[in-house]
């Protein structure tokens, strides 16, 4: 599935440079953590990413509080009152994590829903796992909650769903999507992109983003598949919508735009995510 007649707008004046190393799974949550210094680094990447968003949808994730925790209106004690309070043991639905009020060595929060609100608590008070910020990404499949343009790449797909568009131009779909949202992904590939290109020939050659793997892909996220016979012009990518589930042109799943789950993808061999 190619990549066809594609036409892109520059990102707009709202966005700022965002974290661009590609990143994989380490094991090991830092303390203190010091996102600053992360975002120092992300000066020098070229990554953009709009900085002013709203969560994403809201997904599961292996993390469980380790004690009773209050979940406040923003990502700090002095936001306002507790809207809840959660058990230790408690794993709420995530929808992206924040960088806020250091909290024990640690200045990560998570947005999350729990018993119909939807707030902040801080990570310190649970068990994840993580050393650099990206892991958080790669580790969990919880977004920023700067990625505003994912949000709006996702929705521009989902949008799509039941037309028959883009038929057998998987990839081109993807680039639209995001091109939606004002990010040209052209710019974080570093192979050739014509009318010969398919999505495993660009797996895993971007010069910023996170690439991770597993069930749950964050919001915006292209999902790649290879062909189990090899069969480059029969590799694959659709884009995640959270929670676990993705949007896709037609496929070996179903004809025209549809949503799908990774594990529908029996006939392909699943390669992983890529987060821009």
């Amino acid at each position: 599935m190619r990549i066809s007649h594609l036409h892109f707008v520059r990102p707009g004046s709202n966005m700022s440079i965002g974290i661009g190393a590609i990143t994989t799974t380490l094991a090991t949550r830092v303390r203190p953590r010091l996102l600053a210094s992360a975002a120092a680094a992300a000066v020098t990447s070229g990554a953009v990413l709009v900085m002013t968003a709203g969560p994403a949808a809201a997904m599961s994730a292996p993390i469980q509080t380790t004690a009773y925790v209050n979940v406040r209106p923003g990502p700090s004690v002095s936001s306002g009152s507790p809207l809840a309070v959660m058990p230790p043991g408690t794993s709420p639905d995530f929808n992206c994590w924040t960088q806020g009020q250091n909290i024990g060595g640690v200045d990560v929060w998570f947005s999350i829903n729990y018993h119909g609100v939807t707030g902040y608590y801080a990570s310190y008070y649970d068990n994840s796992s993580y050393s650099t910020d990206s892991q958080i990404t790669s580790k969990y499949g919880i977004p920023h909650c700067g990625s505003a343009a994912a949000q709006n790449a996702a929705n521009w797909a989902a949008a799509h769903v039941g037309q028959n568009y883009d038929n057998g131009l998987c990839l081109a779909f993807v680039f639209q999507a995001w091109a939606a949202a004002g990010v040209n992904l052209r710019n974080y590939v570093t192979v050739p992109i014509n009318g010969n290109t398919y999505p495993v020939d660009i797996w895993k050659h971007f010069n910023t983003g996170t690439i991770g793997g597993g069930s749950q892909p964050p919001v915006g996220a292209l999902v790649f598949y290879a062909n189990k016979q090899g069969n480059r012009t029969l590799s694959h990518v659709a884009i995640s919508v959270g929670g676990g589930r993705t949007v896709s042109t037609s496929d070996g799943v179903a004809p025209n735009v549809h949503y799908e789950a990774i594990a529908q993808h029996s006939y392909a061999n699943y390669l992983g995510w890529w987060l821009p």
